[in-house]
């Protein structure tokens, strides 16, 4: 029997990571749209804060270094890729956020001082990035326009100071203190909830969050190189090249884009667009025909305001281009399964968490009512989801896999002898043969550890729940062998063993209920009977990989106890705290 134990499993901290992003990316994505929607200033400040709040108060708990560079990266890439397109604004600030959290904590320490130092640092970075974004957008000439209108204003009211550097540094100085405001309260709320009792978690329907990916849309690598070198070329014919060649050029280029993208589109046809483009245009024209002593015309400042506009229409167009063909499958795949497969899995696991962590998010009447139960509730949610990835990841699937009446119920019973013989606390069941002459007319279900437990099918008996094949089902007796696979996780069991998983649980029935729970159990080892057609289907279904496959003919019982024995061992030497 070869086994393979070369994938190293994931990071306690990148699995406690993948949480936490997962929980920020709830509060963008939810109380984002809201924000949203209600047009509210600062949305960005505010959603900053909310997710510090929650990287802050779960530090309480979690100390691991590189939390907080890492709660953040899977937040970013999160919000980033749910629109079917790669937004690098968003990216950048929540990675950059997250980043001088990490940072300054290492530096001073978690306390005051270097929660508030950080949060300080994040908050300013929003400030930054916006003016830097401003003068990607529009070039050099929109910081020209604005001194020079400060410097208008300052002369006509005979001001001795730099109107230009005020409300700059006013801004800066709110950041700042709404950056420390948000580490008093979260500081405050850490302390109190880690004196809270237990909040019980609601089990509440997922809420689907799948991407709204264009699913006709086609990716193309050579499309993604002419939209970056067309863009930089674009950029320089505005700013170097006569009007009559960057006005019609830019235009078609803009053209074709939108044609292909219908996210370019949705850009160029926002009302915010075109209401900058008429300011900026009338700005420049006032700048050069009233206030600058050259001999300039109206129209001149006219052409200038156009052409910083045609600057702003590409780089808008086409960073919303490049960003939807990086969203290409093989890109993707080939930048986070390479280098980054920690990312990647981390990813996939907070993809998997998010549903739950949307549904556990209260109406915002229940949460400014009650905020530091439903943070409370937040964080023991994620310690809970933490621990259940951690033992999924150290529990290993066997599963011992051949054709009908190929042995596989008789290895299970030979193995669960060889585990009767050591420390390994095992149990589970197996579905016995009922024969009338050398034919199968029926299954038992037998109780590894009890014994039968009478008809779990039967082709003569029809016991009222439907059949599977020409076998009647026993809905009574899969309800039985349920509740023993719920006992054996009560009582943390090693070893689960289930026996024929197939048609029924693909579909939600048979054993899919203990099966599910067995695989998010901290069992060490479950075992299950599969036959070959199923096993592709089952294991996408229930989301596990097996860690050996196991063919009857091929049967070490001695040798497969052994393993397990040393993979229990294993495993409860990496159990989270």
């Amino acid at each position: 029997m070869q086994i393979d134990t070369t994938k190293k499993p994931l990071g306690e901290v990148w699995i406690k990571a993948a949480v936490l992003g997962a929980s920020w990316a709830a509060i963008e994505i939810v109380l984002g749209s809201f924000l949203h929607n209600l047009r509210v200033p600062f949305k960005g400040n505010i959603l900053t804060a909310l997710g510090f709040i929650i990287l802050i108060a779960a530090s309480f708990r979690w100390k691991d270094k590189g939390l907080f560079w890492r709660s953040g990266l899977i937040c970013a890439l999160m919000k980033t890729m749910s629109p079917s397109a790669v937004i690098f604004g968003p990216m950048i600030a929540i990675f950059m956020e997250a980043l001088f959290l990490d940072l300054s904590t290492r530096i001073f320490g978690r306390n005051i001082i270097g929660f508030a130092i950080g949060a300080s640092l994040a908050m300013s970075w929003i400030l930054f990035q916006r003016i830097f974004n401003l003068i990607l957008i529009y070039g050099f000439k929109i910081v020209e326009i604005y001194t020079e209108l400060t410097a208008f204003i300052e002369r006509q009211f005979n001001w001795q100071f730099n109107l230009a550097l005020l409300p700059l540094i006013i801004l800066l100085l709110l950041y700042i203190a709404f950056g420390v405001f948000t580490v008093v309260i979260a500081m405050i709320a850490g302390r109190k909830i880690a004196n809270m009792p237990a909040v019980s978690i609601p089990q509440k329907e997922q809420v689907s969050v799948e991407s709204k990916k264009d699913l006709m849309f086609t990716h193309s690598i050579p499309w993604l190189v002419f939209n970056f070198f067309a863009m930089i070329g674009a950029m320089v014919a505005i700013g170097y090249s006569p009007l009559w060649f960057w006005f019609p050029s830019t235009i078609l280029l803009v053209l074709a884009w939108t044609q292909r993208y219908k996210r370019a589109m949705r850009q160029m046809m926002r009302p915010k667009f075109w209401f900058t483009f008429g300011l900026i245009t009338l700005a420049s024209s006032f700048l050069i025909t009233f206030i600058n002593a050259n001999e300039l015309s109206w129209l001149d400042g006219i052409v200038t305001g156009i052409q910083i506009n045609f600057r702003a229409a590409v780089v808008i167009s086409g960073f919303t281009v490049l960003g939807t063909e990086l969203y290409h499958p093989r890109i993707r795949e080939e930048l986070l399964q390479s280098r980054f497969s920690n990312v990647h899995t981390a990813l996939t696991l907070a993809f998997e968490t998010l549903p739950a962590v949307i549904a556990q998010l209260p109406s915002v009447k229940n949460l400014f009512k009650s905020p530091m139960i439903y943070l409370k509730l937040m964080i023991e949610h994620a310690e809970q989801r933490a621990k259940e990835i951690q033992n999924r990841q150290n529990q290993k699937i066997i599963v011992v896999s051949g054709p009908r009446e190929s042995g596989k119920t008789t290895r299970l019973l030979e193995l669960f002898k060889e585990l009767n013989n050591t420390s390994v606390n095992a149990g589970g069941f197996v579905s016995t043969r009922i024969l009338n002459d050398k034919t199968t007319s029926g299954y038992n279900l037998y109780d590894l550890q009890k014994g039968d437990l009478g008809f779990l099918m039967h082709e003569n008996i029809d016991f009222g729940n439907g059949k599977v094949g020409r076998f009647f089902i026993n809905k009574e007796a899969f309800e039985t062998g349920n509740k023993l696979v719920d006992k054996l996780i009560d009582q943390s069991s090693d070893v689960i063993i289930m026996d024929e998983i197939g048609k029924l649980e693909k579909a939600g029935q048979g054993w899919a209920a203990s099966l599910q729970k067995a695989l998010t159990s901290k069992a060490s080892v479950v075992m299950v009977s599969i036959n070959p057609e199923h096993l592709d289907n089952v294991s996408k279904t229930f989301k596990f990989n097996p860690f050996q496959i196991v063919n009857p003919a091929e049967w070490d019982a001695k040798a497969l106890t052994a393993l397990i024995v040393k993979l229990i061992a294993q495993t409860k030497a990496v159990r989270i705290v």
